[in-house]
């Protein structure tokens, strides 16, 4: 009798990086770069918030969510990381907030540019984050993610449109099908 072999994949921890977040917040898919050893405050948790201090990406922001990944996540030394009350906020509420205008126009605002744009944490702060009642935050971020599901729906759809055109036009050019 055969036995059945199945081999476990084991993930090394993912080091994220700003360049391992696309402009939306998303981490970008694909296993990064990873490491055997790292420090265990390193170690991302649920819902841990991610914010870039220095360079281009001064501002740009992460909210790590366990589920997504396959494995552990720690944090580059050029990222601040919060940890939401979530008596007071949702983390998710705060990421999208991080997301938007007012955000971008603050950090614009208060990043230093000498040599390199920086924010440091306790200017991060300082940032006055406009805070209603938890049942209004949770109305907001399921709102967000509603149209965020329509987007990325809209997306496959242009992309398997575009797909259908580029056929289409080579039918027309080379007169196959």
């Amino acid at each position: 009798m055969r036995q059945e072999y199945q081999e476990k994949i084991v993930y090394l921890p993912r080091y994220i990086r700003i360049t391992d977040i696309d402009i939306t917040g998303n981490l970008i898919q694909g296993l990064g770069v990873t490491a055997n050893n790292i420090e265990q405050k390193h170690i991302l948790n649920n819902n841990d918030l991610l914010i870039a201090r220095s360079g281009n990406t001064v501002g740009k922001s992460y909210l790590h969510k366990s589920d997504n990944v396959d494995y552990e996540c720690f944090f580059a030394g050029y990222m601040i990381r919060f940890i939401i009350d979530t008596n007071k906020s949702l983390p998710d509420y705060i990421f999208y907030y991080l997301q938007s205008k007012p955000y971008k126009q603050w950090v614009k605002a208060v990043q230093r540019i000498t040599g390199q744009p920086n924010i440091n944490a306790e200017e991060y702060k300082s940032l006055a984050i406009p805070l209603p009642l938890l049942e209004k935050q949770t109305e907001i971020v399921e709102y967000i993610i509603t149209i965020r599901h329509q987007v990325k729906q809209l997306q496959q759809e242009a992309k398997t449109d575009l797909e259908r055109a580029k056929k289409e036009v080579e039918v027309m050019i080379l007169g196959e099908e």
